[in-house]
């Protein structure tokens, strides 16, 4: 699904046959939407009864945990070196800060709670997926290109569909020497529980692949899923919290 420039109505494509046509979404026309979609029976054919329903454990189904998580936040972030900038993509979903740190999870979802409302007014949706993304310098000063942070989800290029800015220095797309600056992104339908690729002026990072199962196993942990008698994940705390520092010892302005 595709939100075009300038707030319009999203559309999807659909397949008939050879066919690709995109189909507009309406609120009150999704279901010709989506019927339109739907392939032609041939004169005198019946339709084809619907499958019956499976049973699954989706990890969606399961309830949140009561405990408090240990992971710290570089063990729930994406952390990647494209030239002289260090990119750091935290998701701000439930799914990944339960398993936070306490301290970690409580600045998270603060700065959710207290942006996350204007980041979906900008991005023209009810509920897109924000992450916490900041771009810190190494020794020498940095130009950065917001707009060419992407994330890559089921082979699909996903944009950001709105920026906020958390610090003052964002607006001048430089950093100085040993600096950092952060914002708040809003893309459409990325769901944190699969895999997905940080892409940035053609870097790519696909560490997402072994944070994800990680986090999984330590919501198992304090679900009380696993044996209570197992240790607990290790804390990762790096050298920064929140965007107060990097890997090449960066500070926030």
């Amino acid at each position: 699904m595709r939100r075009e420039a300038g707030g319009r109505l999203p559309w999807f494509v659909c397949v008939v046959g050879e066919v690709r046509r995109p189909v507009w979404l309406f609120a009150s026309a999704g279901l010709a939407a989506v019927a339109a979609c739907a392939p032609a029976l041939a004169p005198g054919t019946a339709p084809r009864p619907a499958a019956p329903a499976v049973a699954t454990d989706s990890v969606a189904d399961r309830p949140r945990p009561t405990r408090s998580g240990a992971l710290g936040q570089d063990q729930i972030s994406v952390r990647t070196t494209a030239g002289a900038l260090m990119i750091e993509v935290t998701p701000l979903d439930d799914w990944v800060l339960d398993a936070a740190a306490p301290d970690a999870r409580a600045r998270l979802v603060r700065i959710r709670d207290e942006h996350g409302r204007e980041a979906a007014r900008r991005a023209g949706i009810r509920d897109p997926a924000l992450f916490l993304v900041s771009f810190s310098s190494a020794p020498t000063a940095a130009d950065f290109q917001p707009e060419d942070l992407h994330l890559i989800a089921r082979g699909l290029r996903e944009r950001p569909l709105a920026i906020l800015p958390l610090s003052p220095a964002w607006g001048s797309h430089r950093l100085e020497p040993q600096t950092s600056a952060a914002a708040l992104y809003a893309y459409d339908a990325i769901d944190v529980k699969r895999d997905f690729v940080v892409a940035y002026q053609g870097h790519e990072d696909h560490s997402w692949a072994r944070k994800a199962p990680a986090i999984e196993a330590e919501r198992s942990r304090i679900s009380g899923d696993r044996d209570p008698a197992l240790p607990p994940a290790s804390h990762g705390y790096g050298t920064r919290e929140l965007f107060g520092g990097s890997a090449f010892g960066s500070k926030s302005p």
